[in-house]
């Protein structure tokens, strides 16, 4: 059995961490395998994104590449014998937070066939909504919001999976370790 599971949400949500965890907790019963976040991917390897002119053919480039990197896993776990769970840290439609619609655009599909590519989203609220304390951006050179922007960051992405039958929420938690263990029950319950 394959399931497809997106973990998203804003900024300093804690995705990577919870990600690592997931990993370390679950890779024993499962085949677990994890797609990067395209945006970071690329921008870290040098992408140029500095104007708004580059913007649609940088969520072009970010959507082609997770549509092909999500199809070739889950070509590759067609054959393991083991319950396979492909974790993308971020899912598609993520990037009709940045820029709405870009995605049906660029893949030529429907947003209902978009939703219908995972079993789940996991969506992490980030800290600076509910433990604002929390929140920085020193551990990703790529985070630049604001506290403020951060949490409306996270509301549009939330919304844009607004009709995933398997849409779960993890809220901010001062104590960061149950998140982590609601995130493993989260994943857990797809099975």
């Amino acid at each position: 059995m394959i399931r497809t599971l997106v973990i998203t949400g804003g900024p300093c949500a804690g995705k990577s961490t919870t990600i690592e965890h997931l990993k370390t907790t679950l890779s024993e019963r499962y085949n677990l395998v994890v797609i990067p976040e395209m945006a970071t991917m690329l921008l870290s390897h040098g992408f140029p994104l500095n104007d708004k002119t580059l913007s649609y053919h940088f969520q072009k480039a970010v959507i082609t590449s997770q549509m092909m990197m999500e199809d070739s896993h889950r070509l590759t776990a067609e054959g393991e014998m083991r319950n396979t769970i492909i974790i993308c840290d971020r899912g598609l439609l993520d990037n009709n937070a940045y820029s709405p619609g870009i995605v049906e655009k660029v893949s030529g599909e429907e947003t209902k066939n978009l939703l219908n590519r995972y079993d789940g989203v996991i969506h992490l609220i980030t800290a600076a909504d509910g433990v604002p304390e929390a929140y920085e951006t020193e551990s990703n050179v790529h985070r630049y919001e604001t506290a403020e922007e951060a949490v409306s960051l996270d509301e549009r992405i939330r919304n844009a999976w607004v009709g995933h039958n398997s849409l779960k929420v993890i809220h901010a938690e001062k104590d960061f370790q149950h998140k982590l263990n609601l995130a493993v029950e989260a994943v857990e319950s797809f099975f």
